[in-house]
């Protein structure tokens, strides 16, 4: 994953979204490069302390 950014901007609906879903076998994050999908994903798996995988495709 990309280094951790000391500034996050907090998306309290998108957390919802992944609150609603969180409890499937899997979540598609999707955006252009650039847009926080990495950070989204890891800050919110650690405030949750969720396991979870990283599966990245280049």
């Amino acid at each position: 994953m990309p280094m951790h950014q000391p500034v996050l901007i907090s998306r309290q609906r998108l957390y919802d979204i992944l609150d609603t879903a969180k409890n499937r076998d899997l979540i598609w994050i999707h955006g252009p490069p650039g847009c926080g999908k990495s950070t989204l994903i890891r800050h919110y798996v650690t405030v949750k302390v969720l396991p979870h995988i990283l599966f990245q495709l280049d």
